[in-house]
């Protein structure tokens, strides 16, 4: 089965869901973000793919608000989406996710650790895998906004 990949449009939604308000965004940045996710020849492995997109997204700030909380959930998506879960709880994603912010853990290591295999249902789209991951994680990603704010 072919990878599943978030577009542009699914990261504008995700952005809106974890901050309630359409917020101006930078739009070469967050097409080049986007477009990190996007492995050359054979896919390195999802991991090293997600983790590449959640630090393009960080690292470029496309959104004027909350783009930890919108590369979290795009990470988490892109996972999901192609049959890869996160395993921690809504309530171990902060202490988790922290030093891969800071920069102290990379994220490829951070991310391999936590997820592992899922089954994936035939209609499982990527609108589907944001909305769970909106739901799974809702603490954590109010915290990450949060934390934009602040």
């Amino acid at each position: 089965m072919p990878l599943r990949y978030l577009t542009l449009q699914d990261v504008l939604w995700i952005n809106l869901q974890v901050s309630k308000k359409v917020h101006h965004f930078q739009a070469a940045r967050l097409e080049e973000a986007v477009f990190c996710q996007y492995s050359l020849g054979i896919a390195s492995g999802l991991d090293k793919q997600s983790a590449r997109l959640f630090n393009g997204l960080l690292k470029l700030k496309a959104f004027d608000f909350a783009n930890e909380a919108t590369a979290f959930v795009a990470c988490g998506a892109l996972l999901l989406a192609n049959g890869q879960e996160i395993t921690l709880t809504d309530e171990q994603v902060p202490a988790w996710i922290s030093p891969m912010i800071h920069g102290k853990v990379s994220m490829a290591g951070g991310i391999s650790n936590v997820i592992s295999a899922v089954e994936l249902s035939e209609h499982q789209d990527m609108r589907a895998s944001i909305v769970s991951i909106l739901e799974k994680y809702p603490c954590s990603i109010e915290q990450l906004v949060e934390a934009s704010a602040g």
